[in-house]
This record gives C-alpha cells, sequence and structure tokens, in this order.
C-alpha cells in the first residue's frame, strides 16, 4: 500500500501489521538465499515498522494462563516482532527496544525471546541474556487469529537459531517441535513457514557433521556413536560418562534416570509440563498440622507449558511411608461439595505406595484428587509428585519433594 504496509488480499485499503512485519521477514530470508527483491517495495516496509514502533503498542488480553483468568496488559505481538525483524535487517529502533527493556513485566514469554534476539543481533549481549528466559513457557503467551502453540514454538526456535546457534535450548525446541509437526494432521499457513524456516536452519546446520564419538565409562569405552542414532541403558548406572568426539559438527546427547534420592534431594523442572501437588484437609484448606488418623487429600495440577496437547502422560505420586491410599473402589466416597470441576484420567492405577494417573496434558489445566490416611507418627521424607511422557522423554516434569512431620 501507499505506506508501505502490507494488506492481506489484493485490492485492500488497510494494512496488516503483523503481516507487514511477516513479509519483511521473508523478504529478507529470501534476499539471504540469494533472490532478488524490489529495494524500493522492502525499504518502505521497514520504514512503515519503524513508524509503528516509534509508539507504545500495548493490548489488554487473556493469557494462555488458565490459573487465574486474569486479563492483562501485555506489549503487542506485532511491535516486539517488528523490533525483532528491524534488528535483522540492520535498522533496529534502539529507543523503544529500551523502552521494553525497562518495563519487562509487560512482555510474555514470547516476546521476550524475540526482544532478547533483537538486542543479539546489534551487539548487546549483556541486555540479550538477561531478557533470555531460562527454558520456554507458553502458559502467559498471547492468542490471536495468527498465533498456535506450535507456530510460537517455531518462532521461537527460529530466533535462537537466528542469534545464537549454539544455545543449550535449541535441541530440546527442535525435538519438541519436530514430534509435534508428526503428531499434527494440518497446519495453517504461518505454522507450516515458520516450522519450515527454523527446521530448515537446523538441517542445514548438520548436513554437513561428521561428528563421531566414544562413550566412555571410568576409562573404559562403553559404545561409539557413528552418526546414527544411540541409546544406551546398561553399565550406566550411577556411573560418570565421559564423551570424547572427533570430526566437525555438533552432538546431542540426552540422559534420563529414575528413583528417589536418599538424602530427598531433587531438581525441580518443567520441561514441556507442569505438575504440582497440595496437600488440603477434608474441608478444602491447606494442611498445616497433620496427625496420626487424619483423613487428607491430594491435589495433583497438570498442564501442557508449551501450549501443545501431550498424550500418554503419567502423573506418579509416591507417598511417604505414613501415608495409606484411601482406595475408592473399596471405600464409600466422602461428599466434598469443594471439589469444582475434578478431572477424570483415562486410566488409575492405585499402588501400595503410589497413585498413577493416566492422562493427556492440554494447555488447560487438570486437577486430580485422591484421599490419603494418616496412620503413622514420625518425620518422612516425600518424593516429588512427576509427570512424565511415556513416548516423550524430553516432556517431564518435578515439584513438591521434601520431609513432612505426623504428629
Amino acid at each position: 500500500l501507499f505506506n508501505g504496509g502490507f494488506g492481506m488480499w489484493p485490492g485492500a485499503t488497510k494494512e496488516d501489521w503483523w503481516l507487514t512485519a511477516y513479509t519483511v521477514h521473508f523478504m529478507e530470508e529470501a534476499k539471504r538465499a540469494g533472490f532478488e527483491i524490489k529495494p524500493s517495495v522492502f525499504n518502505k516496509a521497514i520504514d512503515y515498522l519503524t513508524t509503528k514502533t516509534q509508539s507504545t503498542s500495548l493490548k489488554s488480553t487473556a493469557t494462555q494462563s488458565v490459573s487465574n483468568g486474569v486479563v492483562k496488559t501485555v506489549a503487542s505481538r506485532e511491535a516486539i516482532y517488528s523490533l525483532y525483524i528491524l534488528s535483522i535487517v540492520g535498522q533496529p529502533n534502539r529507543a523503544s527496544m529500551n523502552y521494553y527493556l525497562q518495563n519487562v513485566p509487560l512482555l510474555t514469554t514470547e516476546n521476550r525471546y524475540l526482544l532478547s534476539s533483537a538486542f543479539k543481533m546489534i551487539g548487546d549481549l549483556r541486555n540479550a541474556t538477561k531478557l533470555l528466559p531460562k527454558n520456554y513457557d507458553a502458559k502467559d503467551n498471547i492468542t490471536d487469529e495468527f498465533s498456535s502453540p506450535l507456530r510460537n514454538v517455531a518462532l521461537i526456535l527460529n530466533t535462537l537459531l537466528e542469534t545464537d546457534a549454539d544455545h543449550p535450548q535449541i535441541p530440546q525446541l527442535a525435538r519438541q517441535l519436530s514430534a509435534a509437526l508428526a503428531s499434527t494432521p494440518q497446519l495453517n499457513t504461518q505454522e507450516a513457514a515458520f516450522s519450515v524456516l527454523a527446521l530448515g536452519k537446523m538441517a542445514k546446520k548438520t548436513s554437513n557433521s561428521t561428528v563421531t564419538a566414544k562413550v566412555l565409562v571410568a576409562g573404559t569405552n562403553l559404545a561409539n556413536f557413528d552418526g546414527k542414532e544411540l541409546k544406551l541403558d546398561k553399565g550406566i548406572d550411577n556411573e560418570v560418562l565421559q564423551v570424547t568426539t572427533q570430526g566437525s559438527g555438533n552432538l546431542y546427547w540426552f540422559a534420563q534416570s529414575e528413583g528417589m534420592s536418599a538424602s530427598s534431594a531433587y531438581v525441580q523442572e518443567d520441561h514441556g509440563l507442569k505438575i504440582r501437588r497440595t496437600l488440603l484437609n477434608k474441608d478444602g484448606k491447606p494442611v498445616k498440622d497433620l496427625r496420626q488418623n487424619d483423613l487428607a487429600v491430594i491435589k495433583l495440577t497438570l498442564s501442557s507449558t508449551s501450549g501443545l496437547p501431550i498424550e500418554n502422560v503419567v502423573i506418579t505420586d509416591l507417598l511417604p511411608a505414613g501415608f495409606e491410599i484411601e482406595n475408592p473402589r473399596i471405600t464409600e466416597g466422602r461428599d466434598m461439595a469443594w471439589i469444582k470441576n475434578p478431572a477424570t484420567a483415562e486410566y488409575m492405577d492405585i499402588r501400595d505406595d503410589r497413585m498413577h494417573f493416566f492422562t493427556t496434558a492440554e494447555q488447560k489445566e487438570k486437577s486430580f484428587y485422591y484421599q490419603v490416611r494418616v496412620v503413622s507418627k514420625g518425620i518422612f521424607k516425600w518424593g516429588p509428585a512427576s509427570a512424565d511422557a511415556m513416548y516423550r522423554a524430553e516432556y517431564r516434569s518435578y515439584s513438591g519433594g521434601g520431609t513432612i512431620q505426623v504428629k
């Protein structure tokens, strides 16, 4: 259009801000790939983005966090995406970037990745590091007609590949994205475009890899990696692995272990999943003191932090020694009207020392409840509640471990 913006359809009389930034982004990618673009159109669109980002752009929106349903004011996605695009084309709007840097609460997780990458592109590593989240969590990302959990993961992966190709978050995001693509029957345009862009850069980065490796345990060669996927499940218990590489390229390795620490120490983490445990009394209030023969209710809340549905998730709650499960199959149910909208598991497995719920994790939180009887006095270790995707080990969450006293 006359002002440099792009419309959605031929004959459009009004520009679309997001679409204009999106178009400039792909014109830049095309130019890098050797395609010819029209400089006057490209430069006028950049001027449009510069003008649009001169003033603060905020919007009131419901975020993907469903814990309280609060509508909050955040920086618009179009504004931060435009600042990112202006940085990668070499014409950053530093004044606007600094404004949002000084107002981080206005930034969703997705926008923090974009703004961090914008600072990285102009060489400001200190502020780029300050803004970059430690892990991707989509719970506060805004939703609109162009957005989806899959599209957002692809966009974030692309920004990291663009600005820090060796960042440790890249392998995990790439695995999440490729797995989501494999299980999604139909992609919209934005999902397809950003996924191909991100995974294409990933493939190009590794296409000429000649890396091989040896896996050593206590100085002894355990296995050799020759370029094909290698899985090890023997000879590695409680051992320190050493991986030595030869050749050029990147080698990605992942480790998974099971069990409960004898000291009850553990690392609380949320990778694609989020599980939280709450101990309540029979009136639904948080428990302050526990006494022998008390009846307690355990609430387990599960959600997908990426916003993507994750199937075949098992929730495991390993009980302290002084607790026994009140088996609902053999015990008369108790009326607890305060329990609202309890989730129903696809399957429930009750054992002597733990409870399992099998379900699908979704963007919306699910809460599962079960009852326990406190049978013994003492101080007991209580392992963390865990949520694991049974067939996709990169999705997991552990939370709530420690000690508990029964008087």
